[in-house]
């Protein structure tokens, strides 16, 4: 390959290829794009309802050989919270969705996985920031 189509070629994947510093693709016209965000729809995905509710999707806890299912719950929101599932043992393995002002402290008593905050303004929800984007939850270690 002589000296000039090896320019060519660099060229072409610079005007066309991936800013791997940034992860924006360069456009036609030279300048950059945004990659297209995507909303979490998964297990546990937290969406608005209505402005001071949130629903909760559906997953799995898996705590050893045990799946623990959460159904789809619609949470009350009244003020800035986080939102969180706890998972406890009392001769089997419970699971809630529960909100707080702030994550509890850690526990020997029970597991706890932040899903997102939620953020109240004027009475009404305005932010939710998903926190857990992977899916079903995998507890490692066990209750007694």
């Amino acid at each position: 390959m002589t000296e000039k189509t090896k320019n060519a070629v660099k060229n072409v994947i610079a005007q066309h290829g991936l800013d791997l510093t940034t992860g924006r693709r360069r456009g036609r016209s030279g300048g950059f794009s945004r990659p297209s965000s995507s909303v979490y729809d998964g297990a546990f995905a937290v969406s608005q309802k209505d402005d001071t509710t949130v629903t909760v999707a559906a997953g799995s806890v898996i705590a050893g050989i045990e799946e623990i299912s959460v159904a789809e719950t619609d949470k009350t929101i009244s003020a800035t919270c986080v939102l969180y599932l706890e998972l406890t043992y009392d001769s089997g393995y419970t699971a809630e969705l529960k909100t707080a002002a702030e994550m509890p402290d850690l526990s020997e008593d029970n597991y706890t996985k932040l899903l997102a905050t939620i953020t109240v303004t004027d009475a009404k929800i305005s932010a939710i920031a998903q926190v857990w984007e992977a899916g079903n939850i995998e507890v490692i270690g066990r209750f007694t």
